[in-house]
């Protein structure tokens, strides 16, 4: 027994093979190969992208940050500024404040001393007055000054 295809029979039916390959491929594959490649560019594109964008942001928030440091720093020492210049007024007016005080206790005290030595010396004549009287009612008749 002799098996041998026979040449015409063979390629009568490899034709219509080869016809529904091509019409297949032409027809299904070819344009799902060139979906899915596209597909493919279009996610590696978004990918680089994606990274490219994610490099931008991170330095464009550097320089934000920086910026925000430096407004930071400048917004302390304007504070610290005001800062000082409040607590120099605050002590030129309690200065000032205390140095009126002080005359005014002084102008007190020496009122105060003044008053005190008038009134002293008006106990003492007083005292002196009562002295005699009581003398001389002990003694019976009235002292001389």
């Amino acid at each position: 027994m002799n098996i041998q295809p026979e040449l015409i029979p063979s390629i009568a039916l490899t034709l219509p093979f080869i016809v529904a390959f091509l019409g297949v491929y032409l027809i299904l594959w070819k344009p799902l190969f060139a979906f899915l490649e596209g597909r493919d560019h279009a996610v590696h594109q978004a990918k680089h992208d994606a990274e490219h964008y994610a490099h931008q942001t991170a330095e464009r928030i550097a320089r934000l940050e920086a910026r925000l440091a430096t407004a930071e720093a400048d917004a302390r020492a304007v504070r610290q500024t005001g800062r000082e210049a409040a607590l120099a007024e605050e002590a030129r007016i309690i200065g000032a404040a205390r140095t009126a005080a002080d005359k005014q206790v002084a102008a007190a005290v020496t009122e105060v001393r003044a008053q005190g030595s008038i009134a002293a010396a008006a106990l003492r004549g007083q005292a002196d007055d009562l002295a005699r009287r009581i003398a001389g009612r002990a003694l019976g008749r009235e002292l001389a000054s």
